[in-house]
């Protein structure tokens, strides 16, 4: 191959990483950069500085005591919603024991509940439809 069709020769490529490596950079270019930066912002002193991240410090301790203190309000009230749900299913399930035993121990509310549930009729009863 000839050299002058091949762009991938070792000549070139290392032409080109001493072209990159001896670019010049001039330190004096940025600190000149700097120097116009810096006059542009004014002086802040440190308390200032001390101030700012205390206020900051103060307004996030404020929201997060405040958001706990709404989360343990609502956590009181629903609580107490299921405090009364479980007073009324105990109530519930006390009526039904007493229903139960009734049930298991006379005989005469056995055999109405036994008619109830089966809709039977005694040969004495007499139906009464009601509009």
């Amino acid at each position: 191959m000839k050299r002058a069709l091949n762009s991938y020769s070792a000549r070139t490529a290392s032409a080109q990483a001493v072209a990159i490596r001896t670019r010049p950079t001039s330190f004096e270019d940025r600190s000149s950069i700097g120097a116009r930066v810096e006059g542009w912002i004014p002086a802040i002193p440190a308390y200032a500085w001390l101030g700012m991240v205390a206020m900051a410090f103060l307004a996030l301790s404020f929201t997060v005591y405040f958001r706990a203190q709404v989360a343990a309000k609502e956590a009181a009230k629903s609580h107490a919603v299921i405090v009364s749900r479980v007073e009324e299913a105990r109530a519930a399930n006390k009526q039904i024991k007493q229903q139960t035993e009734k049930i298991k121990t006379d005989p005469v509310v056995k055999a109405q509940k036994a008619q109830e549930q089966m809709r039977t009729l005694r040969p004495n009863e007499i139906v009464v439809a009601r509009p």
